[in-house]
């Protein structure tokens, strides 16, 4: 059949050479030719033709259809592939081993099926505990470096240059990591190796700062050092901010004695005859009731309501001096309902 064809080639190549006059290399008339042939000859073979089933007859989904047989006709195929979910017809007599045919059939798209909100917040939450575990993972120092960040090492970067953003970045680090030993040597370097002058006008901070993380470690003895140290020498230079947070970390660690001292000390009421309006006198004034408000809620909640309610009477006495500094309750920002939440669950 194809040797018609193959004359037809070789005379038109002859042809075209001739009116060129360049002649073409013969091995490339020879693969043409061999090409040609393959593509004439093989779509002609029966076994074949089952294979090459157009691949445009269905688009909607792909189905795997396995064909039995050694001899598969293009017709037996084709009827099986428009038969739609009909199974491949054995065409001989079943003996050789199996073929798979890839084809087309015809079906409905398979949408994907959309999460319901409850699924949708599991997975949200799974992925975020996932995100977290790696992240402390990360995070987390090996034993060999959390051994070699010792004291020694947070005490090897304080020198003489030294400012008090480095100390402040060393508490954080120190609390951060709970590490006991940087904290320690933190301390011993506010306390009793730094200089007089050093970070002038903002050693008293620190100090307080200091007093903070120590009570979040539970350490009481540098809580009460740091405390005593900046009472003594940095008495002007005291913020109200700063009092407030010792007294928060007192009352963590359920001491509610130096607490009050703290709250009577520093955040004493203005001196009669004091202008209240003010922004030292303000300060003051919101985070006494600040503080306050902190004593009621916590002793309310742990079943102590002698204490919560000292400190809710202190409040009502609280309040004249509140409206003469023309202090609003936004300023303010008063925690109300977390007292009251707690009178109730005190009974």
């Amino acid at each position: 059949r194809t040797l018609p064809y193959l004359k037809t080639v070789n005379n038109t190549m002859r042809s075209v050479r001739k009116q060129s006059g360049r002649p073409s290399p013969v091995y490339m008339e020879r693969w043409l030719i061999v090409i040609l042939g393959v593509v004439i000859f093989v779509p002609t073979a029966p076994e074949v033709q089952a294979l090459l089933v157009p691949s445009a007859l269905y688009t909607n989904s792909i189905t795997m259809a396995r064909g039995i047989g050694s001899r598969i006709t293009s017709s037996s195929l084709l009827e099986t592939v428009q038969g739609g979910d009909k199974d491949v017809e054995e065409a001989s007599d079943g003996k050789s081993p199996a073929r798979f045919v890839v084809a087309l059939v015809p079906g409905e798209r398979q949408e994907k099926r959309q999460l319901s909100r409850p699924e949708r917040k599991a997975l949200e939450r799974q992925k975020k505990v996932e995100q977290q575990r790696s992240k402390n993972r990360k995070s987390k120092p090996s034993p060999e470096s959390s051994s070699s960040s010792s004291s020694s090492s947070v005490v090897s970067r304080f020198t003489d240059k030294s400012t008090a953003d480095d100390v402040t970045r060393a508490i954080k680090r120190a609390q951060n990591n709970h590490n006991h030993h940087d904290l320690k040597a933190v301390a011993d370097f506010l306390i009793d190796e730094c200089e007089v002058g050093f970070a002038y006008g903002y050693r008293g901070s620190l100090l307080a700062r200091l007093a903070v993380a120590a009570l979040h470690f539970s350490n009481h003895q540098i809580a009460r050092r740091a405390i005593d140290i900046r009472r003594l020498e940095y008495r002007p230079s005291m913020m109200p901010m700063e009092s407030a947070a010792i007294i928060r970390g007192l009352l963590r660690v359920h001491n509610a004695t130096d607490a009050l001292e703290v709250l009577h000390d520093e955040l004493s009421l203005p001196l009669e005859g004091t202008a209240l309006d003010t922004p030292a006198s303000q300060d003051r004034l919101k985070h006494r009731a600040l503080s306050l408000a902190s004593i009621a809620s916590r002793y309310f909640f742990e079943d102590e309501p002698a204490l919560a309610v000292m400190a809710c009477k202190m409040l009502s006495e609280l309040g004249p001096l509140i409206r003469q500094a023309k202090l609003s309750s936004e300023a303010l920002n008063m925690p109300w309902l977390r007292i009251i939440q707690g009178a109730g669950h005190c009974e």
